[in-house]
């Protein structure tokens, strides 16, 4: 009798094993397969979870390893790519500074073990001024010394602390931000092609019809980790 009891506490134990490697096995199948993805959700969906993960993540005011930054209200607007695809978002705070958030394609559950905690990364900090340029020609690369920096009626160099958009007064409009090979161009559709915002000028393209890398760009970035997805 006792062996029977110990061979069937040995089977028990056997099934509770297979059964917890079997719920395993389920949730990591899940954590893999699914997630969420851009097209889910529209346009004003999109805004409003942005909105509500932005009010609970930085709360009136944003910190990192340089400086706090603190707001009164934000604004989020859609931003398309050159395919008319949405890819990114404005977030316009007041009085000042505006950032940028981008949307993983694919996300998935499992992406939380890699330091992504939603389908939402938001570039590295605000950007609290830019300044409007162009360049003299067209050449392989440039330094500093190749920007004509716009300047005003006293010759100073015009530094804005709104987002190109807002500059341009075109939130009402349908908005885009150009991406390739590092360069991002904030920009607006003119006819056939688009009006590059930084420079107010065309946005211009390679003969193969990629963005080219040689022309007046905003600059920012994006980082990993949990701390920059809301």
């Amino acid at each position: 009798m006792k062996k029977e009891l110990e061979k069937c506490k040995k089977i028990s134990t056997k099934r509770i094993v297979l059964i917890i490697l079997a719920v395993i096995l389920v949730v990591f199948v899940f954590l893999c397969c699914f997630g969420e993805k851009p097209e889910q959700f529209t346009e004003e969906q999109h805004i409003a979870r942005i909105t509500r993960k932005l009010n609970r993540k930085i709360k009136k005011a944003f910190s990192n390893d340089r400086y706090t930054f603190e707001y009164d209200s934000f604004e989020v607007y859609p931003l398309y790519n050159q395919d008319e695809k949405l890819e990114f978002f404005l977030v316009e705070f007041e009085p000042s500074s505006f950032m940028f958030i981008s949307m993983i394609d694919n996300y998935k559950y499992i992406d939380i073990l890699i330091g992504k905690s939603s389908m939402y990364q938001y570039s590295i900090a605000p950007i609290r001024e830019w300044s409007p340029y162009t360049f003299e020609s067209i050449k392989e690369s440039y330094g500093m010394d190749d920007f004509i920096w716009k300047t005003d009626e006293n010759g100073e160099k015009i530094v804005y602390d709104k987002s190109p958009y807002a500059v341009a007064g075109v939130e009402n409009e349908k908005m885009y931000l150009l991406y390739f090979n590092g360069t991002t161009v904030p920009a607006v559709r003119q006819d056939s092609t688009f009006l590059n915002l930084v420079s107010m000028t065309e946005v211009l393209y390679e003969k193969d019809g990629r963005l080219s890398n040689k022309q007046p760009s905003i600059y920012f970035g994006f980082r990993g980790g949990l701390k920059y997805y809301l």
